[in-house]
């Protein structure tokens, strides 16, 4: 039997007293409760049925002392340390936070079991209700407590939601935008974030009153774009200097990436660089050279938007991609006796070109007579790929000079007495060898104009811009823009402008998961942070923060876990565990206490510019961040944060994260 008293309990949901949504939606509460020690407390949770988990942070006064020591008082991330799906504890200790399911007609369907100010529930048969409470060792509840729940409900289809032992396999809105020739402000707001990192309102009402055409023209070609400010915004490329503050040198250069997408007007050219620095992984854990990385980072973005056939010959001669791929020093004097290293050769067209499966124009799988895929390669031509592609390596000076550009110590040479001797047979196809260093364009080339690659290619691209289920019609359509553009030097650029203005961009809204890069970048822009965070004496490295939740969100750029980067394309979901939750989450908390509402902070590493949101009313405020966060919102967000603000007019950050902390924000 369920206990009841007059204990005060307040309840901030979407419909009054508690949190209720249809299946395929998400519903979002926030609980908080009290009940002096002595008294009997009241229960209090949300609406649960047809769900299949809950995730929560609380904080307040709970003990945990049997699942390690959280602070009494923790932010809405809640306590890392306790994370679980649950926790069955019959006994569990005066003060602890502890859950119940119940059905509809509230007989309990679970035994009383202990979270930690952090978990993940998963929702039992038959359970229409979670009832929280704090316990006590006689019956007598005590202390306060506040949850911020998300139960996450359960999806009819393949963008629904669904949970497998790895985690989180889908986490996507249902919310659809309905196919429409007009551009509306909604669309505005989609062009931005797919195409860069979110913009302000008013940004965004800019480009809905010029029209995407504008916007497009001109991101499309970076350097007409004025962004001289950014070196206001983007701390100088260190220099070695031989000293003990050389320790400094690679977080500086890792920050300068997070800054660039923060503060750069040229906000395409930094999403597409995104797409191809993980499309073509790297990892300083193998490379450790952070002047190759930085390097590398330069190249990819000079021909982020130009020719995909001149991208990978440049990226395939940098220094590190020959120390990541085991190219440096590959020596093809003697193939038979010593046989030269086959990762580049393979990953070259394994993930970087054609695939390993011929694809037809339409992305679909090319099959042979008997129904059989047909292979793009075989290890006849890994073998033959690896020997052409010796002889390169890379002179780095020891030690290194002092006082120069570490992007500039780094210098690749190609070495005729360690390459092997051509001709070379690959994928059919017979490459002279030239025994220079344009074996390499040579080989590329090839690889870039079969036709297998154009698909392959644009399949990815739709998966990373709009959406991860492209149409074969799409595919097909970029197909054909990527093969007629195959010698153009702005060959890639022609492609991401015909993505962004085909009649299905705009049918693919709210339909991804943010990466963890977007999760923050994007909050950050929307809030007026682009220009808020300039590098000054008090605050030299504006953003670090923000680099250290990337790294905690399992996303910094420069640290890749695999050749598959952080994702496989098609597969962003799996970003999305249980733990990863949590640091997102985290993350949150901090960007949400950057809000100004007056004056920036002068000794802050993150500002959100909000000072006008100061003469706003708790509805006013709402409607401004729904805008500005999730195109408005739905009625269940709206009315949470706006609950929450009439209770706390100047509750800014809290409103901020409860947003952020939405499923509505985390879908892009």
């Amino acid at each position: 039997m369920l206990r009841r008293s007059c204990i005060f309990v307040c309840i901030v949901a979407f419909f009054g007293c508690s949190a209720s949504a249809s299946a395929r939606t998400f519903a979002t509460s926030l609980v908080t409760a009290k009940a002096p020690r002595g008294t009997l407390g009241q229960d209090a949770g949300i609406d649960v049925a047809g769900g299949r988990y809950v995730r929560m942070t609380a904080s307040g006064a709970i003990a945990l002392a049997a699942y390690g020591v959280c602070p009494h008082s923790v932010g809405p991330n809640g306590c890392a340390a306790a994370i679980a799906f649950g926790r069955e504890a019959p006994n569990a200790p005066a003060g602890a936070l502890v859950v119940a399911f119940v059905d509809a007609s509230k007989h309990q369907v679970t035994s009383w079991a202990m979270v930690g100010d952090a978990a993940f529930v998963v929702i039992p048969a038959r359970a229409t209700r979670m009832i929280l409470r704090i316990n006590g060792a006689t019956g007598r509840e005590h202390g306060r407590f506040r949850v911020a729940a998300d139960a996450v409900m359960a999806a009819t289809n393949s963008t629904g939601v669904g949970v497998s032992a790895a985690g989180v396999h889908r986490f996507v809105s249902q919310r659809q935008v309905a196919t429409s020739a007009a551009f509306t402000r909604a669309a505005a707001q989609h062009l931005l974030r797919r195409f860069g990192f979110s913009d302000t309102p008013a940004n965004v009402s800019s480009v809905y009153l010029q029209g995407p055409s504008v916007w497009l023209a001109a991101q499309l070609n970076p350097a007409s774009i004025e962004d001289s400010a950014l070196s206001n915004y983007e701390q100088a490329m260190p220099e070695y200097t031989g000293t003990p503050s050389d320790d400094n040198v690679p977080t500086t250069v890792e920050r300068r990436i997070v800054q660039r997408e923060i503060s750069s007007n040229r906000q395409l050219l930094e999403k597409v660089t995104l797409h191809w620095l993980e499309h073509f992984s790297v990892s300083e854990d193998k490379v450790n050279d952070i002047g190759a990385m930085a390097h590398y980072e330069d190249t990819v973005r000079a021909d982020a938007l130009g020719n995909f056939a001149q991208l990978v010959t440049d990226v395939s001669k940098e220094p590190a991609m020959l120390y990541w791929l085991d190219n440096n020093y590959n020596n093809g004097s003697n193939p038979s006796g010593t046989p030269p290293n086959q990762n580049f050769g393979r990953e070259l067209m394994q993930i970087y070109t054609i695939g390993e499966t011929q694809l037809n124009q339409d992305g679909s799988v090319a099959t042979d007579a008997n129904g059989n895929p047909i292979p793009n390669y075989g290890q006849p031509d890994v073998d033959a790929m690896a020997l052409a592609l010796t002889g390169f390596q890379v002179y780095t000076p020891d030690p290194e000079p002092t006082g120069v550009d570490p992007r500039s110590t780094d210098v690749v040479s190609f070495n005729p007495n360690a390459h092997a001797t051509g001709p070379f047979t690959i994928v059919n196809t017979q490459i002279i060898d030239p025994g220079d260093a344009t074996i390499v364009d040579k080989c590329v080339s090839m690889l870039a104009h079969l036709p297998t690659t154009a698909p392959f290619q644009v399949t990815e691209l739709l998966q990373r811009f709009v959406t991860e289920d492209p149409s074969p019609g799409y595919i097909s359509r970029m197909s054909a823009v990527w093969t007629a553009n195959e010698d153009s030097p702005n060959q890639i650029g022609n492609v991401i402008a015909a993505m962004a203005t085909d009649p299905e961009f705009y049918t693919s809204q709210h339909s991804m998961v943010k990466e963890p890069i977007e999760i923050a970048a994007d909050s950050i822009r929307a809030l007026g942070g682009a220009t808020a965070n300039p590098v000054t004496s008090s605050v030299p490295n504006p953003l670090d923060q923000i680099l250290s939740d990337d790294g905690s969100m399992a996303e910094s750029h420069y640290f890749p876990p695999s050749v598959f980067s952080f994702y496989r394309p098609g597969q962003k979901e799996s970003l999305i565990t249980n733990s990863e939750l949590l640091s997102r989450w985290s993350d949150n908390v901090n960007v949400s206490n950057a809000a100004q509402v007056t004056s920036t902070c002068s000794t802050c590493g993150i500002n959100l510019s909000l000072a006008n949101l100061a003469p706003m009313t708790p509805s006013g405020v709402t409607q401004y961040l729904l805008d500005a966060l999730v195109d408005g919102g739905s009625p269940e967000l709206q009315s949470l944060v706006q609950n929450y603000l009439t209770g706390n007019p100047k509750g800014y950050s809290g409103a901020i994260w409860l947003v952020l902390s939405s499923p509505e924000y985390e879908v892009n």
